[in-house]
């Protein structure tokens, strides 16, 4: 067989658990990388590339979803500061492992831990308040940070960071409706997409100057039908495209299906600071 053929064999999840700790010790790491992200890997195959000498495959190994959380802790202390970011972005790892990683030099490590759904809520209040901005923005996004902290960062005078608390869903709604009318279109804009958002506050976010903001609205689960026929004669082209594909998807006239793929919302970190940018198909003015 090929190298090529190992390599389809050794990443193929019909391949049995006994032919992959065979292919474990390939003298090529690209199957080898393979095997370790192979959801069928045994356990004590996957302790044994733990220690490999290529860092790609030890990366892999902490990416795969079925490593047990004590390789996962081994490779908590891995030289590779990109496989400890793995580990540390890992729903799998446990508590005591992020709580370490929460301490790792590297910046990267201790945002992928901020926005780990396994980070507790006591870790994230600490990780909140990184010298990180990057940091900061991950733990402040994360769905398990208290709502009381969460409270207190809608009062900063950093947009970016009331931009974040906005979009969080464990955000209580009295403090969504204050944020709701912040002066920042960034920040209504995270309320518009925030699946906590009343429908008064779709309401009123439905009138926003920003067009931005108004499609948001329209592609909201919980926007009320009057208010999406009122979109649809948005002045906005954009704001009217998604107000159609909305209602193009309408069942029984209540409720919006959540497919986002034709329609993608979603909120992710710019490389050169936590602000929030809005990605979809449609083309916008910011004002």
């Amino acid at each position: 067989m090929t190298k090529r053929d190992d390599e389809h064999e050794a990443g193929h999840p019909s391949t049995s658990p006994e032919r992959l700790r065979e292919l474990a010790d390939h003298e090529e790491a690209e199957v080898r990388l393979q095997v370790a992200g192979n959801r069928v890997t045994g356990a004590e195959t996957l302790a044994g590339l733990a220690g490999d000498t290529d860092p790609a495959v030890r990366l892999m190994v902490a990416e795969n979803p079925h490593t047990p959380a004590w390789i996962l802790a081994s490779l908590a202390a891995d030289a590779d500061p990109y496989v400890r970011e793995v580990v540390g972005g890992n729903p799998n790892s446990p508590r005591e492992v992020l709580a370490l990683l929460a301490e790792d030099r590297y910046w990267v490590v201790r945002r992928d831990v901020a926005r780990n759904p396994n980070t507790s809520p006591e870790l994230l209040v600490v990780l909140g308040r990184d010298k990180n901005k990057q940091v900061r923005g991950g733990a402040l996004i994360n769905v398990h940070m208290p709502a009381s902290e969460l409270v207190a960062c809608a009062q900063s005078r950093n947009r970016h960071v009331r931009s974040q608390v906005a979009a969080n869903p464990n955000m209580p709604e009295i403090a969504l409706e204050t944020l709701s009318r912040d002066r920042d279109f960034g920040v209504r804009r995270s309320v518009a997409q925030n699946t906590r958002a009343t429908e008064n506050i779709l309401r009123t976010l439905s009138r926003d100057k920003v067009a931005q903001v108004r499609a948001f609205v329209a592609h909201h689960p919980k926007t009320p039908l009057t208010v999406l026929q009122r979109l649809e004669q948005d002045p906005e082209s954009a704001v009217r495209q998604a107000t159609q594909w909305v209602a193009s998807h309408l069942v029984d006239d209540e409720a919006v299906l959540a497919d986002h793929t034709r329609f993608d919302w979603h909120l992710e970190p710019r490389d050169d600071g936590p602000e929030w940018q809005a990605k979809s198909g449609l083309d916008f003015d910011r004002g």
